[in-house]
């Protein structure tokens, strides 16, 4: 008998209804403004069906943008056939337009032309574009240091205690927004929200980075002032990578001990390269023809001509007079090959720095190389040719600096300036082949341990020695900036504990870069891929492809 009576109930239950309509200036008295990012012809009254905590259904309306209608309307279809319960769905106005008011009373809401809340410069909440919604802000409350919004969110402070109402990772309210590709907000680093689902960007992806925490790879989706992150190859060992310079949505990620995989789609799905040997510690791909190179621990070096499906042991490199001396210090009784820098200008230049044993050089496509080039460091950490200027080549090493204006023939040292030699990251400016960037420490054992990294960012123009950079940079640094990029008129400094700063200035001011997604804990490589994406997943656009080391 009770299933009959709920076979009958659920067949009595009304179907899943939405209307949609413009909205007026005059709906708006509190939530718009002159001089918000929207006019209110690009908003819409959506009215839908949700199921309360009373078990009974309602119909509620949210104030969103135009282009977020239809997202809107799966992701509460899903809910409403869940039975998913939502306290209330009011527009903000009915609180006057205060954000407070509206989660203290449980309010599911959208559009409210206001800032956002949370660090970095003042900016437009996503909100003030209606392209995120706050679900049932009691039961998930956004944490402010020791702040809570609403405060009656603290009975919801222990996440694990799964209860109705409730975003939690892998539950049904976060898999609804991801499904339309929405980011969540409790997985926000620090200040996690998870009342709040945006849309990722509410458009055109402006800029994309890839990263290589050390354990997964990361991607990187600029739009507006804030990154949406998402993961992938977690747990791998991921701890270098490269991306096609003509396919910016193609990557190649080096594991540990994983080999080398692809990716054809931004980081969704991978495959196996089925390179010859495990341990990975570098990669690059040729801005000229193409080729892949991947560097491995023992040092060997192999080119690939298919995308990785193939691969060519350039073994030649492993027949020069100082091998018996190549040694990495905390592993002796090996080395690897750190850094892979193919030319920017001819197919068959190449530099390769062993670590630790030498820069060399191939001018036959790796088929034989010249030892370890006069003037260049031995202990190499990273490398750079100038993309315009087809002599400039730049290294970091272990004890200091050095450029090259002969295609990386012999170098030069650049130390003037600095009072530390340890070292890691180079980047050069595009346009620019005299002003160019390191990060470095005192040595080793600061750089890598877990302590104060007594590092520095440093800049060099035509004439002048290095110069320390601050202008916003946190003093002393928290974690070694093991990844410098410098693309489009922007500099980004990748550090060890996760987080990224960028300049706009040439390192004159930095900010740090709003991560939002999934958590970035570390940071060995960071490639720019490029800017101007369309939404999701970009498929045509311009990239930047450099080798990046472990």
């Amino acid at each position: 008998m009770r299933l009959l009576l709920i076979a009958l109930l659920s067949v009595q239950a009304p179907p899943f209804a939405h209307t949609v309509s413009p909205v007026t200036r005059a709906q708006l008295p509190q939530s718009w403004r002159p001089g918000c990012p929207v006019p209110p012809a690009q908003l819409r009254r959506l009215r839908l069906s949700y199921w309360g905590f009373d078990g009974e259904p309602h119909t509620g309306t949210l104030v969103v943008n135009t282009t977020a209608v239809n997202d809107l309307v799966r992701v509460f279809s899903r809910l409403y056939a869940a039975r998913f319960p939502v306290r209330r769905m009011r527009p903000i106005d009915a609180y006057g337009g205060n954000d407070e008011r509206s989660l203290a009373a449980d309010n599911t809401s959208a559009f409210n032309c206001r800032f956002a809340v949370g660090p970095g410069p003042r900016r437009w909440s996503t909100h003030a574009y209606g392209l995120a919604v706050d679900v049932n802000p009691v039961e998930n409350p956004y944490l402010e240091g020791r702040r809570v919004h609403p405060r009656a969110g603290r009975a919801y402070l222990d996440r694990t205690d799964v209860r109705p109402g409730m975003a939690v990772r892998g539950g049904l309210l976060v898999r609804a927004f991801s499904a339309v590709d929405w980011q969540w907000g409790g997985r926000w680093r620090g200040t996690p929200d998870y009342q709040h689902f945006s849309a990722t960007g509410g458009g055109a992806v402006t800029a994309r980075l890839y990263a290589a925490t050390g354990d997964a790879i990361a991607r990187l989706d600029q739009s507006g002032e804030d990154w949406a992150v998402e993961l992938s190859l977690e747990g791998s060992g991921a701890q270098c990578l490269a991306v096609d310079p003509a396919e910016p949505d193609r990557l190649y990620a080096g594991l540990r001990e994983g080999g080398v995989r692809r990716s054809d789609d931004g980081g969704r799905a991978w495959v196996d390269c089925a390179l010859p040997e495990p341990g990975v510690f570098s990669l690059s791909v040729s801005v000229v023809d193409g080729a892949v190179y991947a560097g491995t621990e023992p040092s060997r070096l192999f080119r690939s001509g298919d995308g990785g499906e193939s691969w060519r042991a350039l073994d030649g490199l492993l027949e020069l007079p100082s091998r018996p001396t190549w040694s990495f210090p905390p592993r002796p009784w090996t080395s690897h090959v750190r850094w892979i820098a193919p030319s920017p200008h001819e197919a068959d230049l190449l530099l390769v720095g062993i670590e630790l044993g030498g820069l060399m050089r191939s001018s036959d496509g790796g088929e034989s190389w010249q030892d370890h080039r006069p003037g260049a460091q031995p202990d190499v950490h990273s490398l750079a040719w100038h993309p315009r200027v087809p002599g400039g080549a730049y290294e970091a090493g272990g004890g200091g600096a050095a450029f090259s204006e002969d295609a990386g023939d012999t170098w030069r040292p650049a130390d003037e300036g600095r009072d530390r030699n340890y070292t890691w990251s180079v980047a050069v400016d595009p346009d620019d082949p005299e002003l160019w960037y390191v990060s470095a420490s005192t040595g080793p054992f600061a750089a890598h341990g877990r302590r104060d990294p007594q590092a520095l960012v440093y800049r060099r123009r035509a004439g002048e020695p290095w110069q320390p950079l601050g202008g916003g940079l946190p003093e002393p640094l928290p974690a070694m900036p093991y990844a410098l990029v410098a693309a489009d008129g922007r500099l980004f400094s990748g550090l060890a504990d996760g987080r990224i700063w960028e300049s706009r200035d040439e390192g004159d001011t930095w900010s740090e870069c709003v991560l939002a997604g999934d958590p970035v804990t570390a940071i060995q490589a960071l490639v720019y891929a490029g800017t101007d994406y369309p939404p999701a997943f970009a498929d045509a656009g311009r990239a930047t492809g450099a080798g990046s080391g472990g």
